[in-house]
């Protein structure tokens, strides 16, 4: 019973992490479709192509046409959370002593997004990315 178990624990780990990113994948399509059934209403709301022109050379269409920005403060929150909790569940492992490759691991990808998310808060710092939300800059950031 327990060869049976070393052989699926590991298995198991990577199905977990492809669900992950399926589902992740997932989320930013149906996002995407949503803009995209927005852009089709709105152009579809223009009786002649001269309206059309004329929205599209104006100020509205830089809005209607650019993605949707991409709040730097969130994705750097969600990437420190996620290594806390990375580390948590590897600080778990060492203190139980069941398993410390697991231990290991879990404690290694925890670490190892908290100092992403400190790498990409100084590159946006740097690069000069706003610090304001997307929803205080015009547009939508639930899109």
């Amino acid at each position: 019973m327990k060869d049976i178990f070393e052989v699926l624990i590991p298995f198991a780990v990577f199905v977990m992490v492809i669900v992950i990113v399926w589902i992740a994948s997932r989320e930013k399509l149906a996002k995407a479709r949503i803009r995209v059934e927005l852009q089709k209403e709105l152009l579809s709301k223009f009786s002649s192509s001269r309206e059309l022109t004329e929205f599209l050379s104006g100020e509205g269409s830089k809005v209607f046409l650019q993605e949707p920005l991409r709040n730097s403060a969130n994705r750097v929150i969600k990437l420190v959370t996620s290594g806390i909790v990375l580390l948590a569940v590897g600080c778990g492992f060492f203190l139980a002593g069941t398993d410390k490759e697991a231990a290991a691991l879990f404690a290694a990808a925890g670490l190892g997004l908290i100092l992403s998310a400190g790498v990409s808060h100084w590159l946006t710092k740097r690069l000069g990315y706003p610090e304001q939300s997307a929803t205080s800059a015009g547009g939508s950031s639930r899109l």
